[in-house]
């Protein structure tokens, strides 16, 4: 009868240790493994970050936001393809083709709790803080600007909204003046404090 006893203690704490085991893998390998296939099915249960809007698809990427939502509009000269993440994050990549295609895109984001605009050109993958610095053809801002103005019409949400008029503002900032740090006097002090700019 002891025997009995201590082999259903055994088995109890042996199922206590796998659950356990358990419990902590998942957080550790789950984000390379299999978070990216079950976050879709996810989807209506977990909370979007602000700026998403209802027909926003959960994503997780492990090496990038983690759990970020994803949408997209068609516009009548391309298409804009959205990304809201924690944090506040929202940014739009735009092209002057279908929503289906690879092709090549420009990017504008921005945190929701400034006017700072991130863009990102079709030549780079850095990010610039005047569109002055990226060195973009008049045909190519005349082309964003295009497409910020169809994006604004088929936005849903006031998140996009506010990023489009960001965005659209950004392209026709006037160049800074010789010695002026493209980004502004702020991030200049920043940069001075460093020893990186005069």
């Amino acid at each position: 009868m002891s025997f009995g006893i201590l082999r259903s203690k055994r088995s109890k704490i042996l199922t206590l240790v796998a659950l356990l085991l358990v419990a902590i893998s998942v957080p550790i390998i789950g984000p390379f493994t299999f978070y990216k296939d079950v976050v879709p099915y996810l989807g209506p249960v977990l909370p979007k970050p602000e700026g998403a809007p209802s027909d926003a698809q959960p994503q997780f990427h492990w090496k990038g936001f983690g759990l970020s939502w994803h949408w997209k509009r068609e516009l009548p000269s391309g298409c804009a393809t959205w990304t809201a993440a924690e944090g506040r994050y929202i940014g739009a990549r735009l092209k002057n083709d279908d929503c289906g295609s690879d092709g090549p895109s420009l990017g504008f984001s921005n945190f929701l709790d400034d006017d700072d605009i991130d863009f990102n050109p079709i030549s780079s993958q850095s990010f610039h803080c005047s569109i002055h610095t990226a060195d973009q053809a008049p045909e190519a801002v005349a082309e964003a600007s295009t497409l910020l103005a169809e994006a604004k019409s088929a936005a849903k949400s006031e998140a996009e909204e506010r990023l489009i008029e960001l965005s659209q503002r950004f392209l026709v900032q006037p160049k800074p003046a010789d010695g002026e740090h493209p980004c502004g006097e702020d991030y200049a002090e920043l940069l001075r404090a460093a020893g990186k700019w005069p």
